[in-house]
């Protein structure tokens, strides 16, 4: 067995790099049939399998032995019942319906060829098409005296190379390890705003659109739209000018999530205005936290604990860059390059489709255990999300649902994880869009009245 996982990872090794073949295998030779993975999810479920088998270990299932080589070198000599499918013919009419009857009667294809290596590219094609009831014979065939000799595979250990995830995932900790910390999310109040705003070391940029800002703004403000962000810190200003650059939005949400990723690209003095332009002007709040602060759910959330999964497979990052700085720096582009839009979810909608959704409560234990959506799992602020914590029980093939007191915590998990390529989004306003008033009781972060200041707006 422990020969059979070294195994396993110097050819999940070779994989890897065998994956731009079968990207050329799928885009070139094959295109008349329908794949039902992608190359990356053909290698994300190769981690996860065990795809290897010993010779000795063929009595214990039911197979069917496939001889990957040449119709000639299979006529030299093959192993006992097996059958040829040549490896540029394997997707042939004939060679399909074969396929097709061996996983309909649970029958283990089980791929062989010179050595293990030789089958790597058809058993990787084979299981885009969804043959997934398929091994690799860890067998070396060599010719001696005409006679084919088969002999155990003895492959000598390589270690496989870090994958893009966790060239990304291991930076951004060793660099701070952000959202983890106790640094995150970070927020500054509107009384706090207000005190420095005539300090010429702090600047405040509002990325609401040019008609909501003309409606009212923070003195002395700068309209900067979400898209612009990223080149507006790099090439309009110098960030290490300024003590303090504050995000300012309509409700602190997506402020939130832009502000974490400015944060994880290293701009480390940036900040979000808790409650947005809610917090500022009561004419403002109206249109935000005053219509969404709601108790929906109170009577029906759940109070029972629900368990985290078992670790499963990171996402698989495509950026093609090999340094991990370049790998966040084309992930922090592509995140600016899209609306805060496409991570936010909002209630009632939502409340009808939770099963659509693995759902992430991110929130103190006490506030979990007085309530909370149905099938959450409690994951614990600035400690949950990390390599070497929970990271990898969150699902890489379901949507994610982060869910936190405010909307403001979450939306700064939502940027983080989006960058390490999960499918995620934000529940707007969090718990106050369903327990408000539970929330304001207990003194969890409940939106009242009392967080609107009513500081004077420029028009």
């Amino acid at each position: 067995m422990k020969e059979l996982k070294k195994n396993k990872s110097i050819l999940f090794t070779s994989a890897w790099f065998i994956a731009l073949i079968l990207i050329c295998l799928t885009s070139c030779e094959y295109q008349k049939h329908k794949y039902s993975l992608s190359p990356s999810d053909t290698l994300e479920s190769i981690a996860s399998n065990d795809y290897l088998i010993n010779p000795s270990e063929l009595s214990k299932i039911s197979y069917q032995l496939i001889d990957i080589r040449s119709q000639f070198e299979y006529e030299k000599g093959h192993l006992e019942n097996a059958i040829n499918m040549f490896v540029p013919e394997i997707l042939n009419q004939t060679n399909t319906k074969i396929l097709k009857r061996l996983k309909k009667e649970n029958i283990e294809i089980v791929l062989y060829g010179a050595n293990p290596e030789e089958a790597l590219i058809p058993y990787m094609t084979l299981y885009q098409q969804g043959v997934d009831n398929m091994k690799i014979l860890l067998a070396n065939n060599s010719y001696k005296q005409n006679k084919l000799i088969s002999e155990n595979s003895t492959l000598e250990e390589s270690k496989m190379p870090p994958s893009e995830f966790e060239l990304l995932a291991n930076y951004l900790e060793a660099h701070g390890n952000f959202i983890n910390s106790e640094l995150a999310p970070a927020l500054i109040s509107a009384s706090d705003l207000k005190e420095n705003l005539h300090n010429n070391k702090n600047l405040v940029i509002d990325i609401r659109t040019p008609t909501w800002y003309a409606r009212g703004h923070v003195e002395g403000a700068k309209n900067v739209q979400p898209v612009e962000l990223l080149n507006y810190f790099e090439n309009k200003i110098d960030p290490s000018n300024f003590d303090k650059i504050t995000m300012v939005c309509y409700s602190g949400q997506s402020a939130s999530y832009y502000t974490s990723l400015l944060r994880l690209y290293g701009f480390d003095n940036v900040y979000s205005l808790k409650w947005g332009m809610g917090s500022w002007a009561d004419e403002l709040a109206s249109f935000t936290w005053e219509k969404n602060a709601k108790d929906e759910l109170n009577q029906t959330l759940e109070e029972t604990a629900n368990t985290k999964p078992t670790n499963g497979v990171y996402p698989f990052l495509t950026t093609n860059k090999k340094e991990a700085s370049e790998i966040l720096k084309t992930r922090i582009k592509e995140a600016f390059a899209k609306s805060y839009r496409e991570f936010i979810v909002s209630s009632p909608a939502i409340f009808e489709n939770l099963e659509d959704y693995f759902i992430v409560n991110y929130v103190d234990e006490d506030i979990y255990n007085a309530g909370h959506l149905k099938g959450a799992i409690h994951y614990q602020p600035n400690k949950d999300l990390a390599l070497g914590t929970n990271l990898s029980t969150l699902p890489n093939h379901k949507k994610i649902l982060v869910n936190s007191d405010t909307g403001f915590p979450s939306a700064y998990v939502v940027a983080y994880l989006h960058i390490l390529g999960y499918e995620v989004y934000n529940l707007a306003y969090g718990n106050n869009s369903y327990m408000n008033s539970k929330l304001v009781e207990k003194g969890w972060n409940g939106w009242t009245k009392e967080e609107i200041k009513n500081f004077r707006i420029e028009k």
